[in-house]
């Protein structure tokens, strides 16, 4: 993605500002890159249904990062429960492309899977449409099709154990229990 991105969370419902702070962490060495208040910062537009971060300074080329986000950011109005958060390395991280000479604002892609862990039964929130496949601890393709935009909801009879989502633009790990 360019340096320039803005970092983008698209929800499926409606949702309100909560508490806590956002990070922004460098993959290798988890440097704290910038903190952002969820409560009141200025680098945090909202637009139901999404959610830009726009970091102060242009990231680093070539660099991979993380965003880290509490269980208390967002609030989901139709049911007043929070966001599940993202408190790991690998739910939501990139890696800035190498220096092209262009610079146009865009938006990076997330992918979120809820509930994880789940029984089987489970959504995929993608920002744009784009490809998938589930792949078990083997490398076996389970499942493929595609996302559209939005909430993608997917009951697929899994056995319990760990799952590897891929996608174009990201990637994550479905628990099923």
């Amino acid at each position: 993605m360019p340096a320039t991105t803005d970092l983008v969370i698209y929800f499926d419902q409606p949702f309100v500002k909560g508490e806590g702070l956002l990070n922004l962490r460098k993959l290798f060495g988890d440097t704290l890159v910038e903190s952002f208040d969820v409560a009141n910062s200025s680098l945090i537009n909202f637009s139901d249904p999404t959610v830009a971060i726009n970091p102060a300074n242009d990231l680093q080329h070539g660099i991979a990062y993380y965003v880290e986000i509490p269980n208390s950011a967002f609030i989901n109005l139709s049911c007043r429960k929070p966001f599940s958060g993202m408190v790991d390395k690998s739910t939501w991280s990139f890696k800035i492309a190498s220096s092209t000479g262009v610079k146009k604002k865009s938006s990076v892609s997330l992918l979120l899977i809820l509930p994880n862990p789940n029984y089987g039964n489970f959504s995929i929130i993608s920002y744009i449409v784009q490809p998938y496949s589930v792949v078990d601890m083997h490398g076996k393709i389970v499942c493929e099709g595609e996302l559209n935009k939005g909430n993608n909801a997917l009951s697929l009879g899994l056995n319990k154990g760990l799952f590897y989502l891929r996608t174009e633009s990201g990637r994550g790990k479905i628990v099923v229990i």
